[in-house]
């Protein structure tokens, strides 16, 4: 991941204020398109403030690089706790989580920032079931929102595509 996080961290005061009523809307698009239930395993890759944990009402982890945003939410330290986020690049993913411990990854909005998004994807296949879900979310005004679009339908099998305002939501099947 680049070194967005310390401007994350910078603004995680206000972010919720900014951006929560935009994210709440992918979270739903999102929940109306695919299963998610109370025994999902959800990993919401860059879960910023953990808006997607008060979201989903399931088996919830998640991970972000930038602490001050996680520390924002009210749950944030029994999350720790629990160790249910961890403070962590995308790039890192593999590391933490077993193969084909998730039903469900997410990543919200945040694409954009990481180094590698190949190496990503593949980390994501790996810790992902068999014909499990994979959902980017990409602002379209990011100046490689293509090339990152391109990159994700060469890596995975997209099955839906649900333009949400400002972003463009890919539903992905990770089919080995």
């Amino acid at each position: 991941m680049d070194n967005s996080y310390e401007y994350y961290n910078e603004i995680a005061k206000g972010y919720d204020e900014l951006h929560k009523e935009e994210q709440l809307s992918k979270f739903r698009v999102i929940n109306n398109t695919i299963s998610i239930k109370s025994s999902t395993k959800i990993l919401d890759v860059g879960c910023g403030t953990c808006l997607s944990y008060n979201f989903f009402t399931c088996d919830w982890k998640g991970i972000e690089p930038a602490k001050k945003m996680i520390q924002k939410n009210p749950n944030s330290k029994k999350l720790f706790e629990e160790k249910r986020v961890f403070v962590l690049p995308a790039e890192s993913i593999k590391k933490l989580f077993n193969e084909n411990e998730f039903d469900v990854i997410i990543c919200v909005s945040t694409a954009h920032h990481f180094t590698n998004l190949e190496i990503v994807i593949k980390q994501m296949k790996k810790i992902c079931k068999n014909n499990g879900d994979i959902v980017f979310s990409l602002l379209k005004t990011t100046n490689n929102c293509e090339k990152i679009k391109s990159q994700i339908k060469n890596n995975l099998k997209v099955k839906n595509t649900v333009d949400e305002g400002k972003d463009i939501i890919l539903f992905c099947k990770n089919a080995l």
